[in-house]
């Protein structure tokens, strides 16, 4: 474990679910606002039936990283500190499964709800997530763990497509 860390947990700008759930919830006003029918083109049994079944799959993939880093013993918070380095069940194919669950997962509700707002929200979400808490806690990690966490890094997706 490398000493060159400030404070033990990563210096990320914002807690992650505020960025998700600020991002549906702007979404829904700007919706009800200035509505973008563009979804509702799309034939509502096929639409819904897609963003249900995406919208699940986010759930599943967030819960079963969650568990996972439970059964480790580690903190999910990115305001507490790391204890260990998870790397098996869903972190064999995203370092960052719970952000890719919560991606699915807004995007599962733009469709189910016909929502275009929550696609247009959903790119500016994705780049303060990206830059302002995933690259933080990858530094951090890569302090924290050192070697192990560049293997890792280097054999696993950061989100599933290699980025």
């Amino acid at each position: 474990m490398s000493k060159n860390i400030k404070s033990d947990a990563p210096d990320v700008i914002i807690f992650p679910p505020v960025i998700i759930v600020s991002t549906i919830l702007m979404s829904f006003v700007l919706q009800r606002l200035f509505p973008i029918e563009t979804l509702s083109h799309i034939d509502w049994p096929l639409r819904w039936i897609a963003g249900f079944a995406i919208a699940v799959i986010g759930l599943f993939v967030g819960a079963t990283a969650i568990y996972a880093m439970a059964r480790l013993g580690t903190n999910v918070s990115p305001s507490s500190p790391t204890t260990a380095l998870v790397t098996g069940g869903v972190f064999r194919f995203t370092r960052n499964p719970i952000y890719v669950g919560g991606s699915l997962l807004m995007i599962g509700l733009a469709l189910i709800s016909a929502n275009g707002w929550l696609l247009i929200l959903f790119v500016p979400s994705q780049l303060i997530l990206h830059w302002g808490v995933v690259l933080r806690e990858e530094h951090y990690l890569q302090a924290k763990f050192g070697d192990a966490y560049l293997r890792y890094k280097a054999n696993t997706p950061r989100y599933i497509w290699p980025i």
